[in-house]
């Protein structure tokens, strides 16, 4: 359990020190774009407890600093390429872009 403990700490003091890059990069530049997708329902194995939840978090999050963020949540295949889709058409104009994905794979 402590090492569980550990493992989550310096995973939030990584994500914390993410967020401060994220930050200081979204005041600099005109535009953000990131591309979000958290899956956690599938259909051969068992669902996952906290994908859809943190890319809620994590979209959420890059909103309130500023990023247009295309998001999408337990995703099938078609849906995943209109989402990447949607992600491209908006990096023409991008000064920075950024992907998060949580889960195994498309659902």
């Amino acid at each position: 359990m402590s090492q569980l403990r550990s493992i989550v700490a310096r995973c939030a003091l990584g994500l914390t020190f993410a967020a401060g890059l994220l930050s200081q990069a979204a005041a600099e530049v005109e535009k953000c774009v990131a591309l979000v997708i958290g899956n956690s329902a599938y259909k051969s194995v068992p669902a996952l407890h906290n994908p859809v939840t943190d890319a809620r978090g994590v979209s959420a999050a890059l909103k309130r600093l500023g990023f247009t963020v295309v998001d999408g949540y337990d995703l099938g295949v078609a849906e995943m390429r209109s989402k990447l889709a949607e992600f491209a058409n908006a990096l023409p104009d991008s000064k920075a872009a950024l992907v998060y994905y949580a889960g195994h794979g498309v659902s």
